[in-house]
């Protein structure tokens, strides 16, 4: 599946300053592809990656006694692993998103490249077709690493003492119901799935597909991702009023007066918020041409990862998505069952 990307200079592209800046620090097709050459070269980076978030010391195959430095490891000819001299091999795709996919790494660097490349979103169809590779190979691939940018956004924590705007967006959604099917008119319709976006100004952004807009949803999110020293800006929506009963420092605007910026306080809008909701219905409704309740995540995952680093280049942003797999030694071992030359626990501690 290995191919190359090739794209076409585009002068009307450059006319704004920020898209200016913006292209001198993104990195070219061809620097990512000196970055990481081959698939070996990003088994190297990730293998790496995990290793350093251990003690980076062999945990031993025989027994509890071989601590050697796991940069000695060796790499396996014609496997995806590394071995030790005590025996104990490590496969460094184990436990990720990509353990279990026959694309080339090479390829899905790619295909990262892509997707935070594109402004409008990257379809299964058109991967198919850059790709060669099959509908269902692109579809599956694309959610993978849709997913691996929903826990590096998660695991980037707001700022304390800064500004966070939430909006809840209602994009349209595929039900199956027909043409002649009656909708519900409003926020309760079939037709539509809310979603509640956290958007930390100069910061993160992070969405969260919902199943009902009340205080029994939104109370547990606002308590794990918020904290009391945080400003929190909203509309007029009631369903926001539990968070001053919380002691939360939380502003209004109320939108249904015309006031989008605070009268009192310029510095109090959702326009931030705003505009990345308006940026979730053009690409699901106009881009992708419908989404299902199911795929719906993935897609704000995408464009939430898109949004919080845009102000990184390419290179950056790939390594953010290779340093969110977990240790090594959680889940890239294999070892050996009924091992007789296992040592005794109480022999660890002497």
């Amino acid at each position: 599946m290995a191919f190359k990307l090739e794209y076409l200079d585009n002068d009307n592209s450059n006319k704004n300053k920020a898209a200016k800046k913006r292209n001198k620090i993104f990195k070219t097709v061809k620097e990512i592809q000196l970055l990481y050459p081959d698939s070996e070269a990003v088994l190297e980076k990730i293998f790496t990656t995990r290793h350093l978030k251990t003690d980076n010391r062999c945990p031993g195959n025989r027994g509890r006694y071989c601590r050697k430095l796991v940069s000695e490891y060796k790499k396996m000819d014609n496997k995806l692993a590394y071995r030790c001299s005590c025996g104990l091999k490590v496969y460094p795709l184990k436990g990720t998103p990509f353990e279990h996919s026959r694309v080339p790494l090479k390829s899905i660097i790619d295909i990262m490249y892509l997707m935070f490349n594109s402004k409008h979103g990257l379809c299964a169809t058109e991967l198919q077709r850059i790709s060669g590779c099959k509908y269902e190979t692109a579809h599956k691939i694309l959610c993978k690493i849709s997913d691996l940018m929903g826990l590096c956004v998660l695991s980037v924590p707001f700022k304390s003492d800064s500004i966070i705007e939430v909006d809840e967006v209602y994009p349209k959604i595929h039900t199956g119901f027909g043409r002649g099917h009656k909708y519900k008119r409003g926020t309760g319709s079939e037709r539509t799935q809310p979603v509640l976006v956290f958007k930390e100004r100069g910061g993160i952004t992070k969405g969260f597909v919902i199943d009902n807009v009340n205080r029994e949803t939104l109370e547990p999110l606002f308590e794990k991702l918020v904290s009391k020293s945080n400003v929190i800006y909203t509309d007029q929506h009631k369903v926001y009023s539990f968070l001053k009963l919380l002691m939360y420092n939380h502003v209004s605007v109320n939108h249904e007066k015309r006031e989008f910026v605070s009268k009192e306080d310029k510095n109090c809008h959702t326009n931030t918020v705003e505009n990345f909701n308006r940026f979730i219905k053009t690409s699901t409704h106009r881009v992708h041409n419908g989404v299902t309740r199911e795929y719906l995540q993935t897609y704000v995952n995408r464009m939430a990862f898109n949004n919080s680093f845009k102000d990184c280049d390419a290179s950056e942003a790939i390594s953010k998505l290779i340093d969110c797999l977990p240790p090594l030694f959680q889940n890239g071992l294999r070892r050996v069952k009924n091992n007789p030359y296992q040592a005794p626990e109480w022999q660890d501690a002497a």
